[in-house]
């Protein structure tokens, strides 16, 4: 089957952009389907803008009734500019919409360029003996040349901030291959869709980031001519390989109304290569390997009023590849997890409820700090997870989902804090209305919605207290004929200035107000 959609947007901050998406059926077994998307945006800060341009390709071959064959490719090219963090100095002292558009770098200086390659393919093959075999293929190749800056948070005189300049470069590439057995069978009166499979992956890596110096700019009175960026003071860089081989099983189990899943995996990671920090001032070899044993259960009951409780246990296992700031060798990052709950789709009509207790503690977690990054003990979050979406009518749907966060910092420095950026209440509301069939706006659809981030601290020590904020989305939906469709996206309808995180490299403002029109067309 061919088929095809192209479309334009624009929006404010000043954005535009273009795409096309075909698929065209050359017979009855190969397709093939092309994407092209170009971008041009800007951020709340005027100075910042990222052109983006992606190329996408997938073909499909089905040779047999039991085979198929997919080759995936996609190319992307942009260069993005993360705004320098204001001075928490600044912050509540001065116009908050002035300081979210201010720009703390230097047009003159700062630079990005980003390319993304992903090439890959899909295999599916079913045997006679219901054997089901998939393997999966990605290799990626990423290459990232930067300039950024960084502000100091002490401003004494609200006027005059300290800052730097951050270069960076990065390439790397990654391999991953995933092999895939699958297969249904019975044992009396249990059904099971067993899987096992071998999980490859190679990471090579190449970067270095150096801090250097940089000119102060003036808040009241800002020139942009060159931050005459200066001598290094801070080198980092690395040269590493990481090597790792899964081996697992799961099998998704039901029996009468019950329903349990059991999974199972053996990770081996070996990392090889030298790392460097002027902080340490030599070369450090690493050469370390870590293995885990990790898993999953979880068994629910499905009552016939569509009601299923259910309970849920997992452990996770995550190898981190290079040195912290004091060239300590990074340790894999842990973590494990229970969850109870219950889920609810009713036979009335459509809709689906759910509630969960959580507990998720997390060991070897990083944090971002000047010339790298710094491991610390162990962090603990638990609480209520409340989730509603139901089709009231035949025109109205409604989505409602409200999130409590405890969290704490239960091992290591700042024991007994809150994890940084972690708000202990998040709610959402939204509401879908379609106009009826027969009215005069009857291919016109409405939503709108709201969305609550509660108090949060912005760092493991707790310095920075984020207030909480309550923001309000729009949406509009237009069917112009069958085939064109025209939408209207208002996030944050006030344009309300606030706080999404801070740490000791500032603070950064969420997105503004942003209006994203766009006209789309199918064949």
């Amino acid at each position: 089957m061919s088929f095809g959609e192209a479309g334009i947007g624009f929006g404010d901050p000043n954005a535009s952009e273009a795409f096309v998406d075909y698929n065209h059926a050359f017979s009855d077994t190969f397709a093939a389907r092309f994407t092209s998307v170009v971008r041009d945006s800007e951020e709340d800060i005027s100075e910042l803008s990222n052109t983006r341009g992606y190329l996408g390709f997938a073909t499909l071959w089905t040779p047999t009734r039991d085979t198929r064959l997919q080759f995936l490719g996609s190319y992307q090219q942009d260069n993005p500019i993360t705004p320098p963090g204001a001075p928490f100095g600044l912050v509540g002292l001065v116009d908050a919409d002035e300081l979210r558009e201010f720009y703390f770098g230097d047009p003159t200086d700062d630079r990005s360029d980003r390319t993304t390659v992903n090439l890959g393919f899909e295999l599916e093959h079913r045997f006679e003996s219901d054997w089901t075999l998939n393997a999966g293929f990605r290799y990626q190749n990423f290459d990232w040349d930067y300039r950024g800056f960084f502000v100091q948070n002490a401003v004494p005189n609200l006027n005059t901030i300290n800052r730097g300049a951050i270069d960076q470069f990065e390439e790397s590439e990654t391999y991953n291959l995933d092999l895939r057995l699958g297969r249904r069978f019975q044992t009396g009166a249990v059904d099971h869709d067993l899987l096992v499979g071998l999980d490859l992956r190679k990471y090579d890596v190449e970067d270095m980031t150096v801090f250097r110096s940089a000119d102060s700019i003036s808040f009241l009175n800002p020139v942009y001519n060159g931050a005459n960026v200066g001598a290094a003071t801070f080198i980092g860089s690395n040269d590493l390989k990481l090597e790792q081989i899964g081996l697992y099983a799961q099998d998704e189990m039901s029996f009468g109304n019950w329903r349990a899943s059991l999974a199972l995996r053996r990770d081996w990671a070996n990392e090889k290569g030298t790392t460097f920090s002027s902080v340490v001032g030599t070369p450090q070899d690493v050469d370390q390997s870590d293995a885990a044993t990790t898993g999953r259960a979880g068994l629910l009951y499905l009552f016939d009023n569509g009601v299923a409780p259910y309970i849920s246990y997992a452990t996770s296992f995550d190898p981190l590849i290079g040195t912290d700031v004091s060239a300590n060798r990074l340790k894999p990052t842990k973590g494990k997890q229970w969850e109870v709950g219950v889920k609810y789709e009713p036979a009335g009509f459509d809709g689906f409820f759910s509630a969960a207790i959580f507990d998720l503690t997390q060991s070897n977690l990083t944090s971002a700090v000047t010339g790298g990054v710094e491991q610390f003990g162990e962090a603990r979050s638990r609480g209520l997870e409340l989730e509603a979406s139901a089709s009231i009518t035949e025109n109205w749907n409604i989505r409602a989902a409200y999130t409590y966060n405890e969290t704490e910092l239960t091992q290591g420095d700042n024991l007994g804090n809150e994890f940084p950026n972690a708000p202990e209440h998040f709610a959402g509301l939204w509401a879908n209305y379609t106009f009826p069939k027969g009215t005069a706006l009857e291919d016109l659809t409405l939503g709108g919605g709201a969305r609550f981030i509660g108090n949060r601290f912005g760092d493991a020590e707790n310095t920075f207290d984020l207030e909480s904020v309550k923001l309000i989305d729009l949406q509009l939906a237009y069917k112009l004929t069958d085939d064109a469709h025209l939408s209207l996206n208002v996030t944050n309808v006030t344009d309300r200035t606030y706080l999404a995180n801070c740490s000791g490299f500032g603070c950064r403002f969420g997105d503004g107000r942003t209006i994203q029109a766009r006209l789309t067309y199918k064949w």
